[in-house]
């Protein structure tokens, strides 16, 4: 039985599937537009000058580093407790504690997980209210 290295085929479509067949080619550059106005991209130019020139935000920064090491410790800090939690409070059996306290930190991440998209339009919606981009 013949395998898949065996199998030469020179056909143009197995050349363009082949690992050697480059996968950026040669493409001639595209004419300037000559309706643009140079003076506007000069005012774009000088918008990055002036955004060289900012200060770095130190204090947002500190801030999204204290929430990105917070988020961690908030998930791992309920595995020393959950397994004594569910023996003691939800009277289950030792034998199925394993289950829930499995299926209570698993929830716990699939709930982060559906929760993070509706914070997310909610920062997008706070940060475009603050710039003033919504009509109230």
């Amino acid at each position: 039985m013949p395998t898949s290295s065996t199998n030469v085929d020179a056909s143009p479509s197995a050349k363009l599937n082949d690992e050697t067949t480059p996968l950026l080619t040669h493409v001639d550059p595209t004419p300037i537009d000559e309706s643009v106005d140079p003076s506007e991209q000069q005012d774009y130019l000088e918008d990055d000058d002036n955004d060289k020139n900012k200060p770095l935000p130190k204090a947002q920064i500190f801030l999204l580093c204290y929430a990105v090491c917070a988020a961690p410790i908030s998930f791992f800090s309920i595995f020393p407790y959950i397994n004594f939690m569910i023996e003691r409070v939800g009277g289950v059996d030792k034998e199925d504690v394993g289950f829930y306290s499995g299926l209570i930190e698993s929830l716990f991440s699939a709930t982060q997980m559906c929760v993070m998209i509706l914070w997310g339009k909610v920062c997008d919606l706070s940060l475009a209210m603050g710039k003033g981009l919504l009509l109230t």
